[in-house]
């Protein structure tokens, strides 16, 4: 029951990074556009606008590989416990 427990939270946690990391990672421009104006009516400098993309997609990328790293570990985990019988399962 406590493995069972482990697995789906694990599970859950990487497919929820995953989702995440790829929405930050395929969509940074549309986020780190700038609606915000100033004075006379320009918007802030592109350098501003391109950093905050490139961090987006970095933290995008780094969600992606965390939760699809999680998901291979429970994935593993899982198919181990499939092989190795019940009986030798308690004995540990």
């Amino acid at each position: 029951m406590k493995k069972q427990t482990a697995t789906v939270i694990g599970s859950s946690v990487g497919l929820i990074s995953v989702l995440l990391g790829f929405y930050l990672r395929f969509n940074a421009h549309e986020l780190a556009e700038t609606r915000d104006y100033n004075a006379n009516g320009r918007g802030y400098s592109s350098t501003f606008n391109l950093y905050h993309q490139s961090v987006y997609q970095e933290l995008g990328l780094a969600l992606l590989i965390f939760g699809l790293a999680l998901l291979l570990v429970v994935f593993y985990f899982w198919l181990r416990a499939e092989i190795i019988p019940h009986n030798q399962l308690q004995q540990r």
